[in-house]
């Protein structure tokens, strides 16, 4: 049996840049395959003050790697 744990990740986006924080979630999600981990899902809602990630880890070492 596999196992793995999910980690659901509200991000606020009210008063941020989003350029920035574009070129820094596309810096950040490529290090998650180095430690066993995926981006299973990602929506920001239509507002664009909110963005929530589903995040799939191995184990919680890896996501304390992470």
């Amino acid at each position: 049996m596999n196992s793995f744990m999910n980690l659901l990740v509200k991000i606020d986006l009210s008063g941020a840049e989003i350029d920035a924080f574009e070129a820094y979630e596309t810096q950040v999600l490529v290090l998650l395959k180095g430690h066993g981990a995926a981006l299973d899902f990602r929506v920001r809602a239509k507002a664009g003050q909110s963005e929530f990630h589903l995040l799939r880890f191995p184990d919680e070492a890896a996501l304390a790697a992470f």
